[in-house]
């Protein structure tokens, strides 16, 4: 037992290391996941600001142009803002199914 645990490395550069390396691979997903759901937003608007203008012209008769732009500032404020705050959360939740599942998995088949 007292070799198994002597194997065990103690060195707090390597700690310090895996650190630092969690720490950028963070920085990382945080920084890739905030590009993706800004262009997923630029992406919206484009697309819906191409549907509005070949809208006919009794749309526009009938809807007051506020009501076009709230509509935009809402659904891009959505994007920008919220979605970019549940990802994250969903992702930590999926992840931690997956956890469990492979937990029970291993437990079951180590019976």
């Amino acid at each position: 037992l007292r070799s198994r645990i002597s194997i065990i490395p103690q060195d707090p550069v390597l700690f310090t290391g895996i650190i630092i390396l969690l720490l950028i691979l963070t920085f990382l997903r945080t920084f890739a996941l905030k590009l993706m759901c800004l262009n997923a937003g630029r992406v919206l608007h484009n697309k819906m600001f191409r549907h509005v203008i070949r809208c006919p012209i009794a749309f526009f008769d009938t809807n007051p142009i506020g009501r076009i732009l709230n509509h935009f500032t809402r659904d891009i404020l959505i994007m920008d803002t919220d979605i970019v705050q549940d990802v994250p959360d969903f992702l930590i939740v999926n992840e931690f199914v997956y956890k469990i599942r492979y937990m029970i998995m291993i437990l079951f088949y180590s019976v």
